[in-house]
């Protein structure tokens, strides 16, 4: 069974041929774990742990001794303790409660690829839900694949809920913003169709590699 990560959805989507030698070649995403990554951290911390505002804050100030002390680290520091407050602002003014944190994803969208990786997070108003990832660089989320897809798989696996009641979106660090659509489902059909001829065409071009 050949994997796809949501995450390298639109690279199969843009490029099966150099996706398909990426797999083959065994090469993965990834890195260190950045400063970005902490402070979803601490925001996860909030969240599950019930930590306050101030102690998120200050456990994020403490990740950030292991950086080295630049210039445009120090402002990159700044900048995240910024949107910790604005995230946490948003959050309360948009009546937010936390529902669920990340999931590892596992769907048989193909019979012979597979979509992984990982769920965004998800909260709730207490009449619907939201699910978002953190978005520290902007990119063109509305067209891009992997949000009408989770919001079904959202939907039936995790919440078990009518699809109508789950919104997709992103918290946008550049605007320290929500931003939010629900797809409806002739686009979430659409969607799925456009990935099975995807996973097709990836399953095609990797057979083809390995003989």
């Amino acid at each position: 069974m050949i994997s796809v990560r949501c995450s390298a959805l639109e690279q199969a989507r843009n490029d099966p041929s150099f996706f398909v030698q990426s797999l083959i070649e065994g090469t993965k995403g990834g890195g260190s774990f950045g400063m970005f990554r902490h402070w979803q951290k601490a925001i996860k911390d909030m969240h599950v742990e019930n930590l306050t505002p101030s102690e998120a804050i200050r456990n994020l100030q403490n990740s950030f001794l292991r950086f080295n002390e630049t210039r445009a680290n120090k402002t990159k520091q700044e900048n995240l303790i910024r949107s910790l407050v604005a995230y946490e602002k948003e959050f309360k003014k948009m009546k937010f409660e936390f529902e669920e944190g990340i999931r590892r994803i596992k769907w048989d969208i193909h019979s012979e690829v597979r979509l992984t990786g990982n769920t965004p997070w998800i909260v709730n108003d207490k009449n619907n839900f939201f699910a978002f990832f953190p978005i520290e660089e902007e990119i063109p989320w509305l067209t891009q694949l992997r949000f009408p897809l989770l919001q079904k798989y959202i939907a039936d696996r995790i919440l078990k809920c009518d699809v109508n009641k789950v919104n997709m979106g992103i918290f946008r660090l550049s605007e320290n913003k929500f931003d939010f659509k629900r797809f409806d489902e002739e686009e979430i059909e659409d969607a799925l169709n456009e990935t099975r001829g995807i996973f097709q065409n990836v399953y095609d071009e990797y057979d083809k590699r390995k003989k």
